[in-house]
């Protein structure tokens, strides 16, 4: 199965995510092979501590990469930004309505390490590392 994150075009040409890839690398990672679970990446989410194959987010690390680097500049400023600040690219460019979407591509790059997660007043703030 091939996954794709940010080669969709739109009729402008400009580069943009694939929710539908972003779902598909979300529930492959959380699917971890047999024997390993001890060595899962775990990560706080709404709530839960999701899990995620170390793995699987390793091959997948390229993609994860490439959507990050379309999100907006606020997600590199010391505050960092909420998830529904990446439902639009640095373009401009609405990639998803759905903020769950967001989300997942954010849980997974704080579970691949490219991007941290902090709480502020019970609301998840995710900060791009530089």
């Amino acid at each position: 199965m091939t996954h794709r994150l940010n080669t969709r075009q739109t009729p402008m040409t400009v580069t943009t995510i694939d929710q539908k890839a972003v779902t598909e690398i979300f529930a492959d990672c959380r699917d971890p092979d047999p024997g390993e679970i001890a060595s899962m990446v775990h990560v706080p989410s709404q709530g839960t501590n999701m899990r995620f194959s170390e793995a699987k987010l390793s091959k997948h690390r390229e993609k994860i990469q490439a959507a990050v680097d379309l999100l907006p500049k606020i997600f590199h400023s010391s505050g960092g930004a909420l998830a529904v600040n990446a439902c639009q690219l640095d373009s401009g460019v609405i990639w998803t309505s759905q903020t769950t979407n967001a989300e997942k591509l954010l849980v997974l790059a704080t579970a691949a390490g490219m991007v941290t997660q902090e709480v502020h007043g019970g609301i998840g703030h995710y900060k791009v590392k530089e």
